[in-house]
């Protein structure tokens, strides 16, 4: 992509062939745009990449592309394709068709090639091929000779595979993976080059290079990259490099995007300046680009889980100049958002974007295109599903509380904490009045004497003054909905649900400061080594279980039995190591070891793995064909619950998040809102514990980490200070089946109903509520337990023996399915289990 043209090879067509766009990208009439088949309309041209010069003359419309012929043996090509402006004249209905011819020349010396990337250098004359046994040069002025060479003779290390290339004016930048000794635990590892060009003829020589180092300890450091040797998608890099001579170089494999510099004047150094390493996921830095000049880039952020499971894609926009790139950095605008919203033609999935000078062309994962093209101080790119190919963004005014103040493809952004915009400005914010109050995005501003002080929580309530009649009646009345388990609809209020809930009457808000006196006691009791009420051991089970006189409420964790001690020990061996933490730090530990012992594929359940925790359920739902899901952890994307009502159409699922900033972007996901309008699934803005409990969070206990543990946050409450804090509510479990009517109590002693799927992927909740569902004896009600066990820091000291008393309590009703320590495990209730 220039900014003459925009060209996108599909291989996938009936007739695999380009599509072409012409000159200006906001002109869609069919005159500018056109597909052309591959030369001589072949099948048998795979293309890998297509590129252009940035730079280009005016008046040089044309665009190189290289690939493998694949009928029969396999012949690696580079060519080039050229606008004639003459073919005009000929066919003015298909002017852009009729207009192209093609030069190819072919690598017959070399075979399929795993790696092949192309780069052209600004001009748009020469371009480069560097493949894993080979380098070419390929002048489109002199399109009959092909110059190439073994790449042994330009790369210091002879195994070198190129992922990713960009040429700048006078140097260029490429990326790849270079193999280690036979006997090294890593096989291969990234590497970067700088390239200068010999000026007589033009050959590449690596002058510099840099090798990001993974910091030990992270997950990072366990990974081997013993699958390089085949390409795949996963160890994809991007290059970008802007017009002052600054490189970023994104790895999403490893989740990171580097920013490095090279003198313009004299190219011959690489320097490292930072990295920003986008959270605990996959997919950061899946496409890099400059823009505005360089003084902004774009950043593609796929999340993916580690078996390549794609989650979610955004853009982040980031200011180059005025603040410094790195982990630590706050974007000036991210797509999609609340008002730039994906069009409903275009896939969630991003796949890759690619920059002219000033505009920017976003690629889906089934080839559509989206162009952001610049907008001016005061307006925003606004995207409309006009139905065109490609889409071109429009512009439009900065909504009121929102300014931009510079030109580009940015979003505009929120009014700082005391300014304001009423609207009639776009460019900039004003000041709000002294002793007036104007928050985040304020349209105007409120006198602080119209403000009223609220103090939220109080140590004990104070009744107002009310009419004693109503206040009798209403008593008496409300009395008799308890317990909410055999009550009836509430007639005498608007919502006839609700219920009246007995909670224990020492339960006081976490927001309330401890007292002088009662510090010395909180003080002496975090001093008192945490013990569990664990229930318990391993015992003979029998094929089918009488729900009415099973107890296990009495029993405890027996530590010194066989089954417990090898439990403990395998678990210890597994992730020996403290500063291993949740998700992905450990998986990768997981992967190594068992590997190793070359363990079978039921003992290899790995967190977020497709192929175990989608596995189909034995025994899912009874002969009435109803179903139940309790799915805790549904995060900002649903993905399970998603995937659970897509394979069980009967079932009723039940999505539970309690992160307000997770669950603000789940119930505006265009697919749950869908399967929420069907009036059959739900969705609460709660957790589940083994109490009731509200906790604080800061924002940044929120951003650290894709994955947001909860487990010990109500500890630290007295270290939140004044910073911003966010309301978290959990809720008893025991109490949660009753109150969504999955189950009913009958009597004392006797309790019907049945929950088909107990899924919970919440990070480290799943002791709490699982340990309370076995003390109220309410598992054997439970078909089917699912969960993701996790290493919180909070309780890490103690989590080998919680995890392993844990397998006792649950092998008392349910027979382990399949799991390990630290990952997906699934237990099915013993008298569902087929008998062998």
């Amino acid at each position: 992509m220039n900014e003459i043209l925009l060209v996108q090879a599909q291989n996938g067509r009936d007739s695999p062939s380009f599509f072409i766009q012409l000159l200006q990208y906001n002109n869609t009439q069919t005159s500018s745009q056109c597909f052309i088949n591959y030369p001589n309309s072949s099948q048998n041209y795979y293309v890998y990449t297509v590129a252009v010069g940035k730079k280009p003359n005016k008046n040089q419309i044309q665009f190189f592309f290289a690939g493998e012929w694949i009928n029969g043996s396999s012949r690696p090509f580079i060519g080039i394709a050229k606008y004639n402006l003459t073919n005009d004249l000929s066919d003015s209905s298909n002017s852009c068709a009729n207009s192209f011819s093609y030069s190819i020349q072919y690598l017959d010396n070399y075979e399929h090639q795993e790696y092949y990337v192309i780069g052209v250098e600004p001009k748009g004359l020469l371009a480069y091929g560097f493949a894993n046994e080979f380098v070419t040069i390929f002048d489109s002025q002199n399109v009959s000779i092909l110059e190439s060479w073994n790449s042994n003779l330009t790369w210091s290390n002879s195994s070198f595979k190129p992922c990713a290339v960009e040429i700048s004016d006078n140097f260029g930048i490429i990326a790849g993976f270079v193999q280690n000794g036979l006997e090294e635990r890593v096989k291969y590892s990234p590497i970067i080059y700088l390239l200068n060009f010999n000026s007589l003829n033009r050959h590449p020589i690596v002058v510099d290079q840099y090798i990001p180092i993974a910091t030990p300890g992270t997950w990072q450091d366990l990974l081997t990259y013993s699958n390089v040797n085949i390409y795949s998608a996963i160890n994809s890099m991007s290059i970008s490099i802007n017009s002052r001579g600054n490189v970023l170089v994104g790895m999403p494999f490893i989740n990171r995007v580097f920013l490095l510099s090279v003198n313009i004047s004299d190219p011959r150094k690489l320097t490292y300046i930072s990295r920003n390493t986008g959270g605990r996921s996959l997919g950061n830095g899946k496409s890099v680009a400059w823009l505005n000049d360089g003084n902004m880039t774009a950043i593609l952020v796929n999340t993916y889980s580690l078996t390549y499971q794609w989650t979610s894609s955004k853009i982040y926009f980031y200011d180059m100049i005025s603040s410094t790139y790195n982990s630590n950095s706050t974007p000036l605008s991210v797509f999609p958002n609340y008002h730039q919203l994906v069009p409903d033609s275009f896939s969630f999935t991003f796949l890759n974007i690619i920059s002219s000078s000033i505009s920017l062309t976003l690629m889906d994962d089934k080839g559509n295109l989206l162009i952001f093209y610049p907008t001016p101080p005061g307006f925003f790119p606004s995207i409309t599903d006009t139905g065109s190919v490609p889409l071109i963004t429009s512009t439009e005014a900065c909504l009121p509380g929102m300014y931009k103040d510079q030109y580009g493809i940015n979003d505009c952004i929120l009014c700082p904490t005391g300014t304001k915009n009423p609207g009639n400005s776009s460019i900039k914010c004003m000041l709000c009045a002294n002793g007036s109050f104007c928050s985040l995005g304020s349209v105007d501003e409120i006198p602080q004497s119209a403000l009223e002080t609220v103090v939220q929580v109080i140590a004990y309530l104070k009744s107002p003054e009310i009419m004693v009649c109503f206040a009798y009646s209403f008593s008496d009345i409300f009395y008799r909905q308890y317990p909410y388990e055999t009550s009836s609809g509430s007639y005498f209020d608007c919502e006839e649900s609700i219920r009246n809930a007995k909670f224990e009457t020492g339960l006081q808000s976490l927001a309330i400061p401890r007292s002088h006196t009662e510090t010395p006691m909180f003080e002496c009791t975090l001093e008192i080594p945490s013990a569990f009420d664990y229930v318990s051991g391993v015992h003979q089970i029998s094929n089918s279980i009488d729900k009415t006189k099973i107890d296990i409420d009495n029993l405890t964790c027996k530590t010194s039995i066989d089954s417990y001690e090898e439990c403990y020990k395998y678990a210890t061996e597994l992730v020996p190591y403290k500063y291993v933490g949740v998700g992905i730090e450990t998986i990768m530990l997981l992967r190594l070891k068992l590997k190793a012992v070359n363990q079978p594929l039921l003992n290899s359940s790995l967190y977020w793995n497709e192929e175990d925790r989608f596995k189909p359920f034995t025994n899912l739902m009874s002969s009435r064909n109803e179903c139940q899901i309790l799915y805790c952890g549904a995060h900002e994307a649903g993905t399970d619950g998603l995937e659970f009502i897509k394979q069980y159409e009967n079932c009723h699922v039940w999505f539970l998040e309690p992160v307000a900033q997770f669950y603000d972007k789940l119930i505006h996901s265009r697919r749950i809102l869908r399967q929420l309008e069907t009036v059959k699934h739900h969705m609460y803005n709660i957790g589940l514990s083994n109490k009731n409990e509200l906790i604080d969070l800061t924002w940044k206990d929120i951003r650290k980490s894709q994955a947001l543990t909860l487990v010990g946050k109500h500890e630290n409450k007295n270290d939140i200070g004044n910073n911003l804090k966010y309301k978290l509510i959990l809720r008893d479990v025991a109490e949660i089946l009753f109150e969504f009517h999955i189950l009913l109590k009958i009597s004392n002693s006797i309790i019907i109903g049945e929950l088909n799927l107990l899924h919970i992927n919440c990070e480290g909740c799943e002791y709490d509520v699982i340990e309370r569902l076995i003390k109220k004896n309410l598992t054997k009600y439970i078909r089917i337990i699912q969960f993701g066990s996790h290493r919180p820091l909070s309780i890490r000291s103690s989590i080998n023996r919680r995890y392993c008393c844990l397998q006792q309590m649950l092998s008392m009703t349910h027979h382990l399915e399949f799991g390990i320590p630290w990952a997906w495990e699934r237990w099915l209730r013993t008298d569902l289990v087929e008998k062998k």
